[in-house]
């Protein structure tokens, strides 16, 4: 039987749009969380634990915290969004595979599609701190569900914004935003902030509903620059044995994303 943890509420916030931030004291004995994995948080009078990646994660004197950002979309989530300062939570994690990063690849391209800002938010942290020249692309329905603007600004070498409703950034889809700025910046005749040496230099990573990760890897692909995918899952039991969170590789092969992902290299998903 899995064993969970008991961490304690430090902090909630809620943000507009249904999203909520938690902040839990960290147990120093765990495991430190990378960018890309992510725990099963189980609310009070709940079997089953949900499924949330890992927003941030920092020390204040010497002390570890941990950041969940997740949307309410049912009665799990509703539950944890009703924490208070002080509560415990019950998660056992960290769980799964890590985005990986390069030493001959210093330019990040990040693209994040709605509850995609979740992981690349952690990750975009660490990318800074390993000083990458950082390019974030964050697209949204509403304006109103964009989160941590000014933070990705300042860890951003260039942030691009799109909203389908148009009261901020480009209006439109993230996909059309970032297909139209790699098609600039790889038809420049100058030596451009993307891409040095056709894309080998440039990595990109990807988190949002699926239709938008496909379509953004088609032209990151097509452009030669390594690019991995954070999968989103119904993912219930968090080892694999259930089976709900499986998915198919280009070449047949059955994946659980709990066990072998959740962050995959694109190559394995959506190459024909």
């Amino acid at each position: 039987m899995t064993k969970y943890n008991q961490l304690k509420v430090v902090h909630v916030r809620h943000y507009k749009a249904n999203y909520v931030s938690l902040t839990l004291s960290y147990d120093n004995q765990m495991e430190i969380p990378m960018p890309g994995q992510f725990f099963m948080l189980k609310p009070h009078n709940t079997l089953l634990g949900r499924p949330i990646s890992v927003h941030n994660f920092f020390r204040i004197l010497k002390k570890g915290y941990i950041e969940f950002l997740f949307k309410i979309v049912g009665k799990g989530t509703k539950n944890l969004s009703e924490l208070k300062r002080g509560d415990y939570v019950s998660l056992w994690g960290p769980i799964g595979n890590s985005f990986p990063t390069f030493e001959n690849k210093k330019t990040a391209i990040l693209v994040a599609g709605g509850r995609g800002i979740a992981p690349l938010f952690f990750l975009a942290t660490k990318l800074f701190e390993k000083r990458y020249e950082i390019h974030f692309f964050y697209g949204v329905k509403k304006s109103e569900e964009l989160i941590h603007i000014l933070r990705l600004r300042n860890m951003s070498n260039k942030l691009f914004i799109s909203t389908e409703d148009g009261k901020r950034g480009k209006k439109g889809l993230i996909t059309d935003l970032f297909k139209s700025a790699i098609n600039t910046y790889t038809s420049s005749l100058k030596d451009n902030l993307l891409f040095h040496d056709q894309g080998n230099n440039a990595v990109c990573y990807v988190c949002g509903p699926d239709i938008m990760m496909e379509k953004v890897c088609e032209v990151s692909l097509s452009h030669k620059i390594k690019t991995y995918i954070s999968l989103e899952s119904h993912i219930a039991c968090g080892s694999g044995v259930c089976l709900g969170c499986t998915v198919e590789s280009t070449g047949g092969q059955l994946f659980h994303v709990c066990k072998e992902g959740p962050v995959f290299d694109a190559e394995e998903i959506y190459c024909k």
